[in-house]
């Protein structure tokens, strides 16, 4: 999922994991489906409410499926406004970016694609005759396409469904992939699938997120994975040089899901989270490519030394420009360019504040 902005030569962009809408969601909400699963261990969506009640208590309550399903859901988007991308009647529209003019001639322009490390299977696949889904294209003729719709001010995201449910290991033909669309022209790769967030690169200048974690599902109440706390969610805020493509900042606020909502994290979940992610980027080759005429640096994002003054919220922000420990704060937060990665707590208003927040700076 992604929102974008534009202020001062900047173009910001909200970004989370996986909206999980249906099954036992759908139960919760005040018109629901039918309750009726084609899994083979559980056949009635609202046992998965029955699990998150178990550990967290009483949740108040007030899908189609198949390519009729898909076509619903594509209807209904478009009849809402609603851009979509990597899915479609046939593989030409599966393949079809979905792009979002922002004025003043930006655009963000957003590739969707499917790989099936990530579980989808092959039968979903879009083809010349059939819907469905962009499952693993030809990396050229992605580039291809990123080459030919991409006009200068256009900030082009990759936005793959890939990789394993579970872990901090990035596999190295992930990274390659995610390298070799930066350098075809993508200035955000953003990845989707494991249920809890992975670590986070700065390529070419370019924002990498291997896996962003859910955000809304109804894994609550299922075990087997706790030393992972996909209880705690990230929301991501990305603002991007638009002339250049590349990081300026990166934010990120930490939620928790209880009782299938969201709420905002505590400190010390916060905390926790941080050193996760930091431990997954210390198994991460995080080397930042120079341009001409520059020297190479490595370049972390949530492990970088907290160098920048804390916000009036209190949240700390690491400045990962070049940024070692022998450096003072003051010259280290003086270092150009300096990308500032920062947790931040959710806003207490709506979401029309989280707007406000990123796109006023």
């Amino acid at each position: 999922m992604a929102r974008a902005a534009v202020h001062s030569g900047l173009t910001s962009l909200f970004l989370c994991g996986d909206v999980m809408l249906g099954r036992s969601i759908d139960q919760i909400l005040p018109c629901p489906g039918a309750p009726a699963l084609r899994e083979s261990l559980v056949h009635d969506a609202r046992t998965y409410v029955g699990l998150a009640e178990a550990v967290n208590g009483p949740i108040r309550r007030p899908v189609d499926f198949g390519r009729a399903g898909l076509a619903q859901t594509l209807e209904v988007l478009a009849e809402a406004g609603l851009p979509a991308a990597g899915a479609g009647p046939d593989l030409a529209a599966a393949r079809r970016p979905a792009i979002v003019a922002l004025g003043g001639g930006r655009r963000v322009v957003v590739f969707s694609i499917g790989f099936a490390s990530s579980g989808i299977p092959a039968g979903w696949a879009a083809s010349a005759a059939r819907s469905g889904v962009n499952l693993e294209p030809a990396l050229t003729e992605t580039l291809d396409e990123v080459g030919r719709v991409k006009r200068p001010g256009d900030v082009v995201v990759a936005s793959i469904h890939w990789g394993s449910n579970w872990g901090y290991e990035i596999a190295a033909d992930e990274v390659a992939l995610a390298h070799a669309l930066v350098d075809g022209g993508v200035d955000i790769v953003h990845g989707h699938s494991s249920h809890h967030p992975r670590p986070i690169e700065i390529y070419r200048g370019r924002l990498v997120l291997y896996g962003c974690g859910d955000l809304i599902d109804d894994y609550e109440g299922i075990g087997g994975h706790g030393e992972f706390r996909d209880d705690l969610r990230l929301l991501y805020i990305a603002s991007i040089d638009a002339g250049s493509g590349r990081l300026v900042q990166l934010r990120m606020m930490p939620l928790q899901a209880h009782r299938m909502r969201l709420r905002r994290a505590s400190a010390a979940d916060t905390r926790w989270l941080q050193s996760a992610l930091c431990r997954g980027e210390s198994r991460l080759r995080r080397t930042d490519r120079p341009g001409p005429g520059q020297q190479p640096h490595r370049r972390g994002v949530v492990c970088g030394e907290p160098v920048i003054h804390r916000s009036r919220r209190r949240s700390p922000s690491w400045c990962t420009a070049a940024a070692t420990s022998s450096r003072s704060r003051a010259t280290a937060a003086s270092a150009k360019p300096c990308l500032m990665v920062s947790l931040l707590p959710l806003p207490t208003s709506s979401s029309r504040a989280v707007t406000g927040r990123f796109s006023a700076r």
